[in-house]
């Protein structure tokens, strides 16, 4: 940690990881960090090896790490590496606000919250700080710049994971995709955040007009998505497995198929914050409720809060 303020906010927390929500600290969905870590128990489940090489595209202050290097401890694979890729710097087109910062603007819009965490240094001090405190400064490494100008000379066929969680319009997300694909190996896993519907689900003609857009309401569903998410994953992948936002498809071959993740136990994440820790356990709940175990094939059987061909969990909302 060779941030001044990374330092002093390791003090501050008692060397604890510190999402804050005034910056929109913790950037996943709960109830997707269930999944994104059944994803990290599928793939140790069927590899002998440990060793495993993860591509996150998009850090912001490591709320995501903590879910690969949870699971990298958990399976003692203390050979693992993480490449943290994110250019760490306002690529939303707002300026002007740090002088007032944090009381410029609400919290609710997200975007001028993010670019001003950019702008002032904050939120790669927070990343530096989350990833020493979560003990994962020996094997994560930064990679530095926009995705679009680092990805592609990063080592063809290399990873076991690539994570995309970057820009979310159009354009930005279809070079992610198309660069990350190359990156994965035969076997090995693509998945990201944010599809909240499918471009088969939504009004195309709606997200058509609004491509290079954050994140829109669907006319058709009346759910809040990210458009070009939906269509650059349509477009490159065609179907992939989407569990409440978090998307996954495994490589074999040249081909990319879906990747069942209910046969494996849900975890909670650690150090969550209180709010989404509540929510967490009553999804739990629920989840435990209505999918039960199959005696006679061994695995969970998708019996409810299940859409689309295939019985994955394709959505879904959870109140308390």
């Amino acid at each position: 940690m060779d941030n001044a303020l990374s330092l002093f906010l390791y003090s501050l927390t008692g060397g604890r990881p510190f999402y804050p929500e005034a910056i929109k600290g913790q950037q996943a969905n709960v109830l997707r960090i269930f999944f994104m870590r059944a994803m990290m128990d599928h793939l140790y489940a069927n590899r002998s090896d440990k060793g495993v090489q993860m591509l996150e595209v998009g850090s912001w202050i490591g709320s995501s790490a903590q879910v690969w290097l949870d699971a990298f401890k958990e399976h003692e694979d203390h050979q693992a590496r993480l490449l943290c890729c994110d250019a760490w710097r306002n690529t939303y087109g707002m300026d002007g606000f740090e002088a007032q910062y944090p009381a410029a603007f609400e919290t609710a819009d997200a975007l001028k919250v993010m670019a001003t965490a950019l702008n002032t240094g904050t939120a790669e001090a927070l990343f530096r700080h989350n990833i020493a405190a979560l003990g994962g400064t020996d094997c994560v490494d930064v990679l530095h710049g926009k995705s679009e100008h680092t990805l592609p000379y990063l080592r063809p066929n290399h990873f076991d994971v690539v994570y995309l969680d970057a820009a979310h319009a159009y354009t930005p997300v279809k070079h992610d995709l198309v660069n990350a694909m190359k990156l994965v190996k035969d076997g090995g896993i693509l998945c990201g955040d944010d599809l909240e519907l499918s471009w088969t689900e939504c009004d195309q003609a709606f997200a058509d007009a609004n491509l290079e857009a954050d994140m829109i309401t669907d006319p058709l569903t009346d759910h809040m998505f990210h458009p070009g998410v939906a269509k650059a994953i349509h477009e490159t992948l065609g179907h992939v497995t989407r569990y409440w936002g978090f998307w996954i498809a495994k490589r074999v071959g040249d081909g990319w198929r879906p990747v069942d993740l209910t046969e494996h136990s849900l975890h909670m994440p650690s150090d969550l914050p209180e709010y989404a820790e509540a929510l967490g356990q009553k999804f739990l709940e629920i989840y435990e409720k209505t999918f039960t175990l199959d005696p006679e094939q061994g695995r969970r059987a998708r019996i409810a809060l299940c859409k689309g061909t295939g019985g994955a969990p394709m959505g879904g909302e959870i109140k308390i």
